[in-house]
C-alpha cells in the first residue's frame, strides 16, 4: 500500500492466476478516492514481459510460471519491488515505503487489518467457512483505508481555490496547517505525485452542492463527529 502511495515500480507474482488479478484489483481499488494513473496490467502477458524495465511506476501481476523471464530483465529495471503473494513476502523490495507513512496511522491501520484483532480474525474465519465472500471481505478493508484518506484530506475543500482556467490546490497552506510533524513529512511527498494531482483535477467541474460522492460524504460524517466532539470538551466544567 505504502509503496503504491509512493508510486513505484511494483510486480505482484503468484502461481494462481485468479488469484493474481483479484489481489491487484484490491489494491487498486484501496486507494479510492484516487485513481491510479500509470501502467496497470494485473496480468502480464508474456509477450509483454519488457513492460518490466518500464522507467515510469506500474503495477504489475505476472504469474509464478513467467518469473524467469522477469529475473532475465532484472539487470535493465530500475528499483522495482517484487512481492510474492503466494509466500506472502517481498522478494525485491529497494525502499521501505512504510516508513513514509505517518506512524499512528499507520499503527492503527495495521491493527485493523492484521489477523490478531479478534474482530478481524473472525472475518477471516467466515471466508474460509464460506460464510463471507472475498468481495465483502474486500470492503471491510477498503473501509480501513478510505477512513485514513479521510482523515488526512478532510479539509482539502479548504485549500482549493478555483480560477478561470483551472483549481488549484494550495499545497504550502495545506502542509503549514499541519500540526503533526510525521503527517507533515508524509504529505511532502504524497501531494506531489500524480494520483494527488489526478485527484484535484478531477475536483475542477464537480458541484459540491449537489456531490454524493462517498468519499465526500465520509468527510462530511468526520466532521460533524469532530464538531460534536468538540463541543462535548467545551461543555466540560472546568475544575
Amino acid at each position: 500500500f505504502a509503496s503504491i502511495l509512493c508510486e513505484r515500480r511494483i510486480i505482484f507474482t503468484c502461481k494462481n492466476v485468479t488469484t493474481l488479478s483479484a489481489v491487484i484489483r484490491s489494491f487498486v481499488g484501496i486507494l479510492y478516492p484516487f485513481r491510479w494513473p500509470h501502467i496497470y496490467v494485473p496480468v502480464l502477458p508474456r509477450t509483454m514481459m519488457n513492460f518490466c524495465c518500464a522507467p515510469m511506476p506500474f503495477i504489475l501481476g505476472v504469474l509464478s510460471v513467467h518469473l524467469t523471464e522477469v529475473l532475465k530483465l532484472q539487470s535493465a529495471m530500475e528499483e522495482v519491488t517484487l512481492f510474492d503473494i503466494d509466500q506472502n513476502r517481498f522478494s525485491w523490495r529497494p525502499f521501505e515505503d512504510e516508513l513514509t507513512l505517518p506512524h499512528r496511522y499507520l499503527t492503527s491501520m495495521s491493527y485493523k487489518i492484521s489477523s490478531k484483532n479478534p474482530f478481524k480474525r473472525s472475518i477471516l474465519n467466515q471466508i474460509s467457512s464460506k460464510l463471507i465472500t472475498l468481495e465483502e471481505l474486500n470492503i471491510e478493508m477498503a473501509e480501513v483505508f478510505l477512513h485514513f484518506f479521510v482523515t488526512l484530506f478532510s479539509e482539502y475543500r479548504s485549500f482549493l481555490t478555483f480560477n478561470q482556467v483551472r483549481s488549484v490546490f494550495q499545497k504550502k497552506d495545506f502542509l503549514e496547517a499541519q500540526s503533526d510533524p510525521d503527517v507533515k513529512k508524509f504529505l511532502s511527498m504524497f501531494l506531489q505525485t500524480q494520483l494527488f494531482e489526478c485527484f484535484v483535477r478531477e475536483r475542477e467541474h464537480l458541484d459540491f452542492a449537489k456531490l454524493r460522492e462517498p468519499f465526500e460524504e465520509k468527510i462530511k460524517d468526520f466532521q460533524k463527529e469532530n464538531k460534536n466532539s468538540t463541543r462535548k470538551v467545551a461543555l466540560v466544567p472546568k475544575r
